[in-house]
């Protein structure tokens, strides 16, 4: 039996969960709930480049929270869905399950600066929804 080629594009979604910034110290979240429904795993990337503003240390942060409703409401983290915390210039992943979680998901991204001349670091989020249930994936 000769089966069908499949292209991973069929498998995957790819959200910017946060667009490119150069980010000061503060918390930063999607712009817009991401929906997953039909997608059973994701992988978040964060990637964080060179501090300007010569801060002694940063630290970034980054956490996965669920949601019932597409529009603001109660975010609650998920277990296993946070990067370990970056204190330098480079890339984070974390891959987690999507089968138990709820519909909505939300990027946290928290930066802390310690010292320095309006400090900041340029930082992004992409979501990479996987396991597609029903292909190709939109």
């Amino acid at each position: 039996m000769i089966q069908a080629e499949r292209s991973i594009g069929e498998e995957i979604k790819c959200v910017e969960a946060i667009r490119a910034i150069s980010g000061a110290a503060t918390t930063y979240n999607s712009p817009a709930y991401v929906d997953r429904l039909g997608y059973d795993s994701a992988v978040l990337v964060v990637t964080a480049g060179a501090a300007t503003g010569t801060p002694d240390s940063f630290t970034v942060n980054a956490k996965v929270q669920e949601e019932d409703v597409s529009s603001a409401g109660s975010l609650v983290d998920i277990t296993g869905a946070a990067i370990t915390q970056m204190t330098a210039a480079g890339k984070a992943t974390i891959a987690f399950s999507l089968r138990p979680q709820k519909r909505y998901l939300n990027v946290a991204l928290t930066i802390t600066m310690l010292n320095g001349s309006s400090p900041k670091i340029p930082v992004s989020a992409v979501l990479v929804l996987g396991g597609a249930v029903i292909n190709p994936a939109a």
